[in-house]
């Protein structure tokens, strides 16, 4: 056997060499994101937006009480002496004030046994007690409303007022008062349709038209009175006073 020339055998390991070196696979770095201290990454969340919480707070009020300051007053169905009388409430009886109708001269009263209806605010004793009562909207009634002023349009208060009308034999009568700012309110039940005579019928002492002997020498327009139908138009009736000489 012929030895292999060196030559030869250095040729060979070459070519295994450089065949060693191509199988060897071909490795791609891996690339991660460059951080930057103190910078965010990511849009930052949307905050949620919670609704502001409304606290409603309910004044408490004390009732308000009076007590019955004449002998015997009666608990009427409705603010009006045309009213029904619904019982009559004792001297001293504590009752509770639920509202005034209009023009302040009745009363919504409820006893301690749970009666509820109305009297004349006069008749009662509030005492010390200086709360607003609300006003009540009389709704199941017709409403005459009028007012008392002099030339000028002053109101005049403590003006009497008188709606009547007789039927047959019966004389039906509501009176009432006019207020500080001159006005009066008649309350009509629906049985009492038809035509009513609405009259100023006298003054009290205290009113300003009257002298320190509790006359006046002066004149109502359309002489003190005038015919009103039910139901009314809701139209005011207005009475203007004119001194004397």
């Amino acid at each position: 056997m012929k030895p292999i020339p060196r030559l030869l055998v250095i040729f060979i390991a070459l070519i295994v060499f450089a065949a060693g070196c191509r199988s060897q696979a071909t490795v791609e770095p891996t690339l991660y994101p460059t951080l930057t201290a103190g910078v965010e990454t990511s849009q930052p969340a949307t905050p949620t937006v919670l609704p502001t919480a409304t606290l409603t707070v309910t004044p408490t009020t004390e009732p308000v009480t009076a007590q019955v300051a004449t002998a015997s007053v009666n608990l009427r169905k409705g603010p009006s002496m045309l009213d029904d009388v619904l019982s009559q409430i004792n001297l001293g009886t504590l009752v509770r004030v639920d509202g005034l109708a209009p023009g302040g001269e009745w009363a919504k009263v409820t006893t301690e046994s749970g009666a509820s209806g109305w009297v004349l605010r006069s008749l009662l004793n509030f005492g010390a007690q200086t709360a607003t009562l609300p006003t009540i909207d009389i709704t199941d009634e017709y409403v005459i409303k009028g007012k008392v002023t002099d030339a000028t349009g002053k109101p005049l208060q403590d003006i009497l007022v008188s709606l009547n009308r007789t039927v047959g034999t019966v004389y039906f009568e509501d009176r009432m008062v006019t207020n500080a700012d001159g006005e009066f309110y008649a309350f009509v039940p629906s049985q009492h349709i038809g035509n009513w005579t609405l009259e100023i019928t006298g003054v009290n002492c205290t009113a300003t038209i009257v002298d320190q002997n509790c006359h006046y020498s002066g004149t109502f327009s359309q002489n003190g009175s005038v015919t009103v139908a039910v139901p009314p138009d809701g139209s005011w009736v207005i009475f203007v006073y004119t001194p004397g000489s």
